[in-house]
């Protein structure tokens, strides 16, 4: 057979041509740290990898999600644990009120005291996250949880919504307790001995008021 000098050359210059892309793509790879470039490099590969990329993608999203809901969970249980030992202070103060002995300046003392725990408390159930939403407002997370109206009694102002995020993907988590639910109502057994709720935050001014006028029948409710 008779090869031409043409064919010969172009041969060659075909077989160049190769060992240079080849080249080019191994230096691409070596400084990229890739093994595949661009899809057309190995095009079931690539698809694996555009889906392994996608679950990761979303997974980084769960462990986002997680953060944060972790973050806002840890501010509510500070919020509650910092309350409960205010509410230690006030078990004290009344049992201490609760002493026949005490003078009426005392009593008006400890009245004075359990007033100002009162208004620690209802700060402790405004309590904000890192972004200025409110812990126990529900879903009105913008405004205060609780405030205090023209009569001096306190109100919640939020809502009773628990919200939910995906933290994967079948599976939902709170994000957040409503006031109600944290700063329940407060089961009182009346003169005729039937059972009735009162809310939380009245059930603590009754307390003090209580201790003020020195109705020690009162104090033991």
């Amino acid at each position: 057979m008779k090869i031409s000098t043409t064919l010969y050359f172009d041969r060659a210059t075909q077989q160049m041509g190769n060992v240079q892309a080849n080249l080019s793509k191994v230096q691409e790879q070596m400084s990229t740290g890739l093994q595949i470039v661009k899809p057309s490099d190995a095009p079931d590969k690539a698809a694996l990898v555009t889906r392994i990329e996608s679950e990761l993608s979303r997974q980084t999203s769960y462990q986002d999600t997680l953060k944060a809901v972790n973050v806002r969970l840890t501010a509510q249980e500070t919020a509650l644990t910092n309350t409960s030992d205010v509410l230690y202070r006030i078990k004290e103060l009344s049992t201490q009120a609760a002493n026949d002995t005490l003078s009426k300046a005392d009593r008006q003392s400890v009245a004075v005291e359990l007033g100002a725990l009162r208004e620690q408390i209802m700060s402790l159930g405004n309590s904000q996250d890192s972004n200025g939403n409110y812990l126990f407002s529900g879903s009105r997370a913008g405004e205060p949880a609780f405030s205090q109206n023209s009569d001096g009694r306190v109100v919640y102002q939020g809502d009773h919504s628990r919200m939910k995020v995906n933290v994967g993907d079948n599976r939902r988590m709170n994000l957040n307790m409503p006031g109600t639910d944290a700063f329940v109502r407060v089961t009182r057994t009346d003169d005729k001995g039937a059972q009735t709720g009162v809310d939380f935050f009245q059930s603590l001014d009754d307390l003090a008021n209580a201790v003020s006028s020195g109705d020690m029948s009162k104090v033991q409710r």
